[in-house]
């Protein structure tokens, strides 16, 4: 539900569905359903029943109820499948719950719909050698080694003085303002938060839209918002700066794929610009998707957040009871893996521990995600049910483990929750009623 949820607000605004789904399929909004997208072609066919996942996610519900386990994600879902069956019968196909939600939504998904794009094989008219990196958190500074690895000349800007020693001493050149940096490359990659930075970055006093560099292409690999992107690009175009939308994911997420150069690129813009930025990009990605123009690779990254978010949510929900039964959470999220409960949780099992890994994607930054997916459901008038609901959990999560905390870290805040840890220890913690 959570990736027709995700579609429905892609097709909404023109994406093309087949490379959404190709784009969560190599990134952190892995499911089932983005592994075999042919389950969406016929949504009739002979196979499992609405009924039937009804009564299972109905009996999932009465099992966490009786083990004291919080299950709001898959209550959720067993309600949606249950006014699902009551709209088309017991014996409609799972897959016809599209339809309920198309007629909801009153958007339809369209999976033959094609981006034209063109070529997008990487342009030969010009070589790269300077590049400006803006923001030298996780990402940014997972670029910079690249690129130094590579040979290229790197310029970079923070306002963290720490991170700028960090990327001085492995020979990054700090000109000190992001005008500097746009004047001192071809191509300027901003690695930052949200819109509201990078409106900052760009338009502030010696700002990137400063810079006297007409030509100069910069590349926004920030989870943000389209509308303002656009507006962003706008108000470059005046200065003679192109401007194009590239968020990240990966099978690993982000920041861990740049060094193995597996990072996935969902980009939004003019293609012959994406051609000019594969000179940079090819370096540290193994995919890059045109989901359309600026601003399509960013609603893309939210729908891939969201799923990623749900799906993490109830995977924890659901081996929060297994735990309570007795039953390995290793071995269940194995067999999850292999079967139509496959997400990315149950794909990096690793990330799965009772004593949750730190570090790696905050979990502000997901609310932030989750906050603009909310946002962006509002104006199309796309119900996301299952989004909506797991964006208040990351509410809670951020609270209890502040801003930055480490997105796997919400499994310390769910075992509370459910007094009970991944491996069956009990906690010594009041029982809920």
């Amino acid at each position: 539900i959570a990736t027709l949820e995700g579609l429905q607000v892609a097709s909404k605004h023109g994406l093309d569905l087949k490379q959404n789904l190709e784009v969560m399929r190599v990134g952190t909004g892995h499911t089932a359903f983005a592994r075999f997208p042919q389950l969406f072609d016929d949504r009739r066919r002979p196979g499992a029943h609405i009924g039937l996942m009804m009564k299972d996610l109905e009996q999932m519900s009465r099992l966490a109820r009786e083990s004291r386990i919080p299950s709001p994600v898959g209550d959720l879902a067993a309600h949606q499948f249950r006014a699902a069956a009551q709209t088309l019968g017991h014996d409609a196909s799972i897959m016809q719950i599209a339809d309920v939600l198309e007629t909801w939504s009153g958007v339809l998904l369209d999976f033959d719909h094609k981006v034209k794009i063109g070529d997008l094989e990487p342009a030969e008219m010009e070589s790269i050698q300077q590049v400006g990196i803006i923001g030298l958190g996780n990402i940014g500074e997972e670029i910079c080694k690249i690129l130094i690895k590579d040979g290229l000349e790197v310029f970079g800007h923070d306002i963290d003085a720490e991170k700028i020693q960090r990327m001085t001493d492995i020979g990054v050149k700090i000109p000190g303002t992001a005008k500097a940096v746009a004047e001192s490359a071809g191509l300027v990659i901003l690695a930052l938060p949200q819109s509201a930075v990078v409106e900052q970055v760009l338009f502030e006093t010696d700002g990137v839209a400063s810079a006297n560099n007409p030509g100069l292409l910069v590349i926004d690999t920030t989870s943000g918002y389209p509308d303002q992107t656009r507006e962003f690009a706008d108000r470059l175009a005046t200065h003679g700066i192109t401007f194009i939308d590239a968020a990240i994911t990966g099978e690993r997420g982000g920041s861990f794929a740049i060094p193995d150069r597996n990072l996935t690129f969902i980009v939004g813009g003019n293609a012959a610009d994406v051609r000019r930025a594969r000179n940079v990009l090819d370096r540290f990605c193994s995919h890059l998707f045109l989901l359309g123009p600026l601003g399509a690779g960013q609603i893309a990254k939210m729908v891939n957040n969201m799923v990623c978010a749900v799906t993490g949510v109830a995977l924890l929900e659901g081996l929060l009871v297994a735990a309570r039964h007795g039953i390995d959470y290793q071995a269940a999220a194995e067999a999850l893996d292999h079967g139509t409960g496959a997400n990315f949780w149950t794909h990096n099992r690793v990330m799965l521990n009772p004593e949750p890994m730190k570090g790696g994607f905050f979990v502000g930054l997901m609310t932030k995600d989750l906050r603009q997916m909310s946002q962006i459901s509002h104006v199309s008038g796309v119900p996301n049910m299952l989004g909506e609901l797991t964006y208040h959990l990351y509410q809670l999560f951020s609270r209890d483990l502040s801003y930055y905390g480490g997105i796997a870290e919400k499994i310390d805040v769910m075992q509370r929750w459910a007094g009970i840890t991944l491996d069956g220890r009990e906690l010594d913690i009041e029982k809920l009623e």
